[in-house]
């Protein structure tokens, strides 16, 4: 029966698919047949049959996406089991692959090859990339800089961008508070400060001139770190030493940290640079910059650590202390009184250049070097 107030003869859409059946009439072969039709008067009966052939051909197929989300046709291709579906190269289809699996628990990636494994995040304004390119090792990159977490093994570690590694977590209630805080006053060449930073221990000081170097190391690839109480609440705003043998575009380096709740270093707060290349009787003195707006607002009493570095330039002179008794705090010293400088205080040592976060690189011992600091 033909629509209403219609011919009985299609001169283009009954003539072109007379052939073929609903179960067979494919997307392509119907857009192929119907997309020529030009919108116009004469072609309206052709243009109902046109719907009436897709409302009959999508009951038979179970396919109604064309009508209701606007879809320009089915998708093609096929996948199995736990495989992710994904675009294919050819337009409208789908593939998977079992190097991309998801089974509702675990999500597989695999290169199926020796190509290394990488994932992506980003966004507009920032990434980091994970790599595999070594077994059971995962690398997290930035754009210059890559940590290495090994699971190979319970001592694998962490590998940081300056090749050190770490193979065991801090442990809570552990600190890194070494040698006695005590509260003796120098007796000999004492530096009238309000504050001495490196008084922590040991049983005098003596007029004992040494090289930065023997208190840091000689090319200031360290700094040296010892803990020192705050002795009043206020604004630490400079740092002083004495240098006893000068040399040119020398300085000492400085750094200071806050402590955590089990002591210890935890975030730097300030840093300074004392200049060494004039010989001074008096002190050589330097404003402490602080990392951030009242970060060296210290409280009386409260824990903070002073690091040292050597500027780069070897060499140069300041006071330091030493032990008058070989069993002083377990002291490495080979002589008797004063016969031999004081080597054994312990101090922990990090990076050339203080992160914003304390990162230590190892613990080991050095001479002390008399520092001071004034409050504003």
């Amino acid at each position: 029966m033909p629509l209403p107030d219609a011919p009985d003869y299609s001169k283009r859409i009954y003539e072109l698919l007379k052939e073929t059946d609903l179960e067979n009439l494919s997307y392509a072969q119907f857009k192929g047949v119907s997309e020529k039709l030009f919108i116009e008067p004469e072609n309206e009966d052709e243009m109902r049959r046109v719907v009436l052939i897709q409302l009959a051909r999508m009951a038979v197929r179970g396919d109604w996406d064309g009508f209701l989300s606007g879809s320009t046709g089915t998708i093609g291709g096929s996948i199995t089991n736990n495989q992710v579906a994904r675009g294919a190269t050819a337009a409208n289809t789908i593939e998977g692959t079992n190097g991309l699996l998801f089974d509702g628990t675990t999500f597989t990636i695999n290169t199926l090859s020796a190509s290394d494994p990488i994932v992506n995040l980003a966004s507009t304004s920032k990434s980091v990339t994970l790599e595999v390119n070594t077994s059971e090792k995962l690398s997290v990159k930035g754009s210059a800089n890559s940590f290495v977490f090994d699971a190979s093994s319970a001592t694998g570690g962490i590998t940081f961008p300056d090749s050190t590694v770490q193979n065991t977590a801090a442990s809570a209630g552990t600190n890194y508070v070494i040698n006695g805080l005590v509260s003796e006053t120098p007796s000999t060449y004492s530096i009238a400060l309000m504050e001495n930073l490196t008084n922590q221990g040991g049983t005098g000081f003596g007029d004992r001139s040494l090289d930065v170097d023997s208190m840091t190391d000689s090319t200031g690839s360290f700094f040296y770190y010892a803990p020192f109480n705050a002795s009043k609440t206020g604004t630490l705003a400079s740092v002083v030493a004495r240098c006893t043998g000068a040399v040119a575009s020398a300085t000492v380096e400085v750094a200071f940290y806050d402590s955590d709740s089990d002591g210890n270093p935890q975030t730097l707060i300030g840093t300074a640079s004392l200049d060494m290349s004039n010989q001074v009787v008096q002190n050589t003195q330097s404003t402490i910059t602080a990392a951030s707006t009242g970060s060296m607002n210290l409280t009386k009493g409260g824990l903070y650590w002073c690091g040292v570095k050597q500027g780069g330039i070897a060499n140069s002179k300041t006071l330091g202390y030493y032990a008058y008794e070989s069993a002083n705090m377990g002291s490495n010293i080979t002589g008797s009184g004063t016969s031999a400088p004081f080597t054994g205080y312990n101090v922990l040592i990090g990076p050339a250049t203080p992160p914003t976060t304390f990162s230590l690189l190892s613990v080991g011992s050095r001479q002390r070097m008399n520092l001071g600091g004034l409050y504003s």
